[in-house]
């Protein structure tokens, strides 16, 4: 055994342990402190993605009922939009009914009024005409000037009556 304490071979490898053991016990202290940092820096970046992932879902559910609510909005806009479109419909189809039947009084009016201004024309000339034939047969049975100057007052007031009415 005393050959082995004197062989240069165990002095290196018991020198190669010691300077392990003295690195280590130095370094060792640095690479817990390493490893600590490191586990703190990823406990800290994993609560801050479980953060941002609470907020993502936050967002997205604020989102999902903004979009819900912006749905049912368009379609309360559309049931209205059809609502007035229907009453609308409804009374243009009035509106035109109305005009229609106004009109197609108003056109009777026109009529009637037509109607009554051409009977009053042709009773004028129908009392003219008698008023014409009445002066030429009255003219020729009636040749003395004194029945002529009477017959023209008579028939003035005829033809003054006749017009009144």
């Amino acid at each position: 055994m005393l050959a082995l304490y004197q062989s240069p071979e165990f002095w290196q490898a018991i020198s190669f342990f010691l300077l392990i053991l003295v690195v280590f016990k130095s370094v060792k202290n640095q690479i817990i402190k390493i490893l600590d940092n490191r586990t703190h820096k990823i406990k800290n970046d994993v609560e801050e993605m479980n953060r941002l992932i609470a907020e993502v879902g936050l967002t997205l559910a604020q989102i999902k009922d903004k979009y819900d609510s912006i749905d049912k909005e368009l379609d309360e806009i559309a049931r209205n939009t059809e609502r007035e479109i229907d009453l609308l419909r409804k009374t243009s189809e009035k509106d035109i009914a109305g005009y229609i039947h106004q009109k197609t009084n108003q056109l009777f009016e026109k009529i009637a009024s037509d109607e009554r201004v051409v009977l009053e024309k042709l009773r004028m000339d129908c009392v003219n005409s008698a008023i014409k034939v009445s002066k030429q047969y009255i003219k020729e049975l009636l040749t003395d000037k004194v029945a002529e100057e009477q017959l023209s007052k008579s028939l003035i007031v005829i033809e003054e009556k006749l017009r009144v009415n």
